[in-house]
């Protein structure tokens, strides 16, 4: 017996098969949490227990009335109404009792009411007491395994679900001497207590602010919580939003490896035939292990450029697959410039799925003109955004997410200056099939055979996500410097510009021909294809100018005039 002088009396405890020891450092906890209604269901639920004495001064000398009920009953009230129990389920040493008392099979909970108001209040108070809140205009719901759920409409739902799978009766006939009470059955009913709810919850404005420091470093696996902060594996899994739908295992399989980097790394990164193939991918590493991590004080955006089956797709695939639901899959055309720009809120209701994500994998959509400062305020390292969903009230947000963008060829915003805050590693690989014509390979393009089984098994295989998640770690802590491959496809765009503004300049009276802009980019020693010109074009001068510009007699530029050479 522990030191806290709880005295269990049932000597037929053990035929249910939990652990007595267990429950008793559950009482003692409930008690000293100070939940009246925990002292209820004690004395109402739990048969033939004496609790005489504790060391917490507050409580002493409680004794509790016995009752011979089903203990079920008291197992299904405490875990559904207090946190205090999920988070002693959550230790490992009580894991083996955590699995039986969630596969218990627990009978209804029978409770009358006069008045819908009145189950609002059970239900708020008692069902969902410190688990249901609201945050700046937003309901959040902490579940049993310590998951926060946000989405207002699954939050009703599930309430909707407990009203409706539960022997809830509202009184039928008050005004007779017999009161009747008749079951809630249909949706109409469920759906009014809910609205009541939802209406009268405290509204706690530190929990978002609270949640995200708790959460920053941290990824929650099911059987234990990862800690970049300090390198640590903790047992007890903290508060989330997101997790890992899958055990973690810290120790590395070489072998697991080396397939990896076979099949994987060393193709993509053309590490075997490309100078910068090595450095290219430990940066890659280190980026995506700072991203993951919640490091969005990097205000880095990752870009990934090659061509059409480069692999790209291959390492988005597998970071997805890795960390679950901490990515986020998204079109870049989130970032088109807006026609609702009056309404800011509603513009940013894109990053409300974002929330207490790390990492969002970005395509591209070559149909969209993209805007520099959306994609600047999205990398800005930690800010707070004020959002607005359809038919809903203002929320405000801050979000762990960083970028990875998947694209050909770098994308085309109407600011410059977004590039500053963009690292490109463009990948000079591609996967082919035998069939692939050998006078269509390009000289700087690494051709490696194609395996169709990558991402449908491969990348399918736990050990596999494990051990590239063990990768990351162990790149985290390297501070690597941006390396000069890098820097030089950033300094390449930047001299680029720099052409491009001492040749052209805007003037909304002038436009020039494809064939003008050609001649006079190559003067300039740009040597791209055309559509490319008029990408770069579009960066320098934004919206100033319409590079599609036609009619039935010239193809060109409208907006622009070419700055003639000094002889």
């Amino acid at each position: 017996m522990s030191n806290n002088n709880v005295i269990i009396e049932d000597e037929d405890f053990t035929e249910y098969d939990y652990d007595p020891y267990f429950m008793e450092k559950l009482i003692y906890h409930l008690r000293i949490g100070g939940s009246n209604f925990m002292f209820l269901q004690l004395q109402k639920y739990f048969p033939n227990f004496t609790i005489l004495q504790t060391t917490y001064p507050r409580f002493q000398r409680e004794i509790f009335e016995r009752f011979n009920l089903d203990k079920s009953k008291f197992i299904r009230r405490v875990l559904i109404c207090d946190d205090i129990f999920c988070d002693l389920l959550l230790k490992p040493e009580n894991q083996e009792i955590r699995e039986k008392i969630l596969d218990t099979k627990i009978g209804l909970i029978s409770e009358k009411f006069n008045d819908f108001m009145e189950c609002a209040e059970f239900i708020r108070t008692i069902i969902y007491h410190r688990r249901l809140y609201k945050c700046d205009n937003q309901v959040w719901l902490k579940q049993l395994d310590g998951r926060w759920i946000i989405t207002e409409t699954e939050i009703k739902q599930q309430i909707q679900s407990f009203i409706l799978n539960n022997d809830i009766r509202m009184l039928k006939n008050a005004n007779s001497e017999e009161l009747m009470y008749a079951k809630i059955k249909r949706m109409s009913p469920a759906k009014e207590i809910v609205e009541m709810v939802i209406m009268d919850l405290k509204d706690d404005r530190t929990l978002q602010k609270k949640l995200w420091n708790e959460t920053k470093g941290m990824l929650n696996f099911l059987n234990c919580t990862y800690d970049f902060n300090d390198d640590t594996i903790y047992t007890e899994r903290s508060g989330t939003l997101h997790m890992i739908n899958r055990n973690f295992n810290r120790n590395s399989n070489p072998k697991v490896r080396e397939e990896l980097m076979r099949r994987i790394f060393r193709p993509i990164f053309t590490m075997d035939d490309s100078p910068d193939g090595e450095v290219n991918f430990k940066y890659f590493m280190y980026c995506v292990a700072r991203m993951i991590a919640g490091d969005i004080e990097d205000k880095r955006i990752l870009l990934l450029t090659g061509s059409r089956d480069c692999g790209k797709g291959m390492l988005g695939t597998l970071i997805e697959n890795t960390i679950d639901e901490y990515s986020f899959a998204m079109d870049l055309g989130a970032f088109k410039s807006g026609r609702n720009s009056s309404d800011q809120a509603k513009e940013n209701s894109w990053l409300i799925p974002l929330q207490f994500r790390r990492v969002a994998i970005m395509n591209e959509n070559s149909d969209c003109k993209l805007d520099g400062n959306k994609m600047k305020q999205f990398g800005s390292g930690g800010d707070s955004f004020m959002c607005r969903s359809n038919y809903k009230d203002e929320i405000q947000i801050k979000i762990q997410t960083s970028g990875i963008i998947m694209a050909n060829e770098t994308p085309q915003f109407n600011t410059s200056d977004v590039y500053e805050k963009i690292e490109q590693i463009s990948l000079v690989s591609k996967f082919v099939n035998e069939s692939f014509p050998e006078s269509d390979k390009l000289h700087k393009i690494k051709y490696y055979p194609n395996d169709n089984t990558l991402k449908s098994k491969f990348l399918q295989r736990p050990e596999v996500l494990n051990e590239f998640m063990i990768m990351l770690i162990e790149a985290y802590p390297t501070n690597m410097k941006t390396p000069e491959s890098v820097l030089k496809e950033r300094n390449d765009d930047d001299n680029e510009y720099d052409k491009l503004r001492e040749g052209f300049k805007i003037n909304e009276a002038s436009s020039i021909t494809n064939k003008e802009m050609m001649e006079k980019a190559k003067r300039l020693g740009i040597n791209k294809k055309q559509n490319d010109i008029k990408k770069l074009l579009k960066n320098v001068f934004g919206e100033s100018i319409d590079t599609a510009y036609r009619t039935s007699t010239f193809r060109g530029i409208k907006g622009l005039e070419i700055i003639q050479d000094i002889m």
